[in-house]
């Protein structure tokens, strides 16, 4: 079952890879990988997985972004400050920054 769950994911990633900015939704990766209704569960864990490892951002309810794509998106963790701004640091090392991210 992990190797299973271990290539769908790749699937998915790879697919993204593809997309235009790295976008997909559930929608469209669920017909490009002929995904049934039995299958479209398995489909929505791995979106799941995906999203909590930090390779893919949902943007909001059905819509991913894969965060290698260099699409203005990235996981991490931030630190806010009372004066009104923050620091993200990545979960993984972003193209062209070195370091945390002011926002």
């Amino acid at each position: 079952m992990a190797n299973n769950e271990h290539n769908l994911e790749r699937l998915i990633v790879e697919r993204m890879a593809k997309a235009p900015g790295g976008h997909g939704t559930l929608k469209r990766l669920a017909q490009e990988l002929g995904a049934g209704r039995d299958e479209r569960r398995a489909l929505e864990e791995a979106l799941a997985r995906l999203t909590e490892r930090g390779e893919l951002m949902e943007t909001r309810g059905g819509h991913y972004v894969l965060t290698s794509a260099g699409s203005g998106f990235a996981a991490g963790r931030m630190q806010m400050h009372r004066e009104g701004y923050g620091f993200l640091t990545p979960d993984r090392a972003l193209n062209g920054v070195d370091g945390d991210v002011y926002i």
